[in-house]
């Protein structure tokens, strides 16, 4: 399922009005695929970001997003019942703690403990 939603999940950010640039080192990021010499994406909370991804036949028609940082066990959805044919989404990052290790992560509406798919890692600054 997602077979190619991993690879494809993109995100980037839009300056919040009177607010701080939410990519300080990029405009936009890979969810934390190292480009060359460029930083590990940024995500700051409360701005706004572009989530993008591509799916494939036999993905499933609905699923969620969440945030998750593992290595302290934090999940927090973004967006849920997700037509997987829409291809993006507009979200506001929500208000989590300021750390690197944070992956975007495709689940069941149903059973978050039932992963389509990850990102790569990236940092909320």
């Amino acid at each position: 399922m997602f077979s190619k939603l991993a690879n494809t999940i993109n995100f980037s950010a839009a300056k919040r009005e009177g607010g701080a640039d939410p990519f300080p080192a990029e405009r936009s990021g890979d969810c934390g695929r190292h480009r060359g010499a460029q930083r590990r994406a940024q995500l700051t909370p409360l701005a706004l970001a572009t989530l993008t991804w591509d799916t494939a036949p036999g993905d499933p028609e609905l699923f969620t997003l969440e945030i998750v940082n593992e290595e302290f066990n934090d999940a927090f959805a973004i967006a849920s019942n997700i037509d997987s044919d829409q291809g993006s989404i507009i979200v506001i990052i929500p208000v989590v703690p300021v750390r690197g290790g944070y992956t975007l992560e495709a689940v069941n509406v149903g059973n978050t403990n039932d992963v389509y798919s990850k990102t790569g890692t990236f940092n909320v600054v």
